[in-house]
């Protein structure tokens, strides 16, 4: 979510600038820490009472929720109103700035919504990803789309193109949350489909990239990894 964010800010106001609670920095660094308490006091932690865990705050949240869940509140308050609202501020004094209409940007979230949401519909419903430890598959699929969706939006700024809504490899993720939430799915026909969905995305993706660096290429006479004669 805040690299989205922060991409659709770079777009609009030219410049790329990190709010308080950022992907790179802090998000990253609270992904370390996780990885470093799994592994010292093992995957368990995370499952403990959230009183438990946050011995100071951790009466705020109900009873039965985990230290897992009052985290992942937690992270999401602090990405919402520390970053992405901070990107909608910048945003809406460079519109300003150029006689621009504000609310007409915000429908250029909407693909971050049907990606997130697909996610989050098709992992709810899942006959395999988590059963049979498929996540990391899913990861790859989804974090690749995500990939092309940024890359279009950071390529029309540079290029200075009409900001781009949609791209092919989000089909994948929609037609498996349609599927999932339908009950369409067998364990077998939805690792199957996981699979054609990663190969689509990863092919999909290599070709644009290629695209895009011959045009490049092209267009400034320059060779990409070589030295011409």
């Amino acid at each position: 979510m805040t690299f989205f964010f922060s991409t659709w800010e770079e777009y609009h106001t030219g410049v790329l600038y990190l709010g308080y609670i950022n992907g790179p920095t802090e998000i990253l660094t609270i992904a370390v820490l996780a990885c470093f308490a799994s592994g010292i006091w093992g995957p368990a932690i995370w499952h403990v009472p959230a009183a438990q865990g946050l011995p100071l705050i951790g009466r705020l949240f109900p009873e039965t929720w985990e230290l897992m869940d009052a985290l992942l509140l937690i992270t999401a308050f602090a990405m919402l109103f520390g970053h992405c609202l901070v990107c909608c501020v910048n945003v809406y004094a460079a519109c300003k700035e150029q006689n621009r209409n504000f609310f007409a940007t915000l429908p250029q979230l909407i693909q971050y919504a049907v990606f997130a949401g697909s996610c989050y519909i098709w992992l709810k419903n899942t006959t395999t990803i988590f059963v049979n430890n498929h996540l990391v598959l899913f990861m790859i699929t989804a974090g690749t789309a995500f990939g092309r969706i940024v890359s279009k939006i950071i390529l029309a700024h540079l290029t200075e193109m009409p900001f781009p809504s949609y791209t092919v490899q989000m089909v994948p993720l929609v037609l498996g949350a349609v599927f999932s939430l339908l009950g369409w799915f067998t364990p077998s026909t939805e690792l199957i489909f996981l699979v054609i969905s990663f190969l689509f995305v990863v092919v999909a993706y290599f070709h644009w990239a290629l695209v895009v660096i011959e045009r490049f290429c092209e267009f400034l006479g320059i060779n990409c990894l070589t030295i011409a004669p």
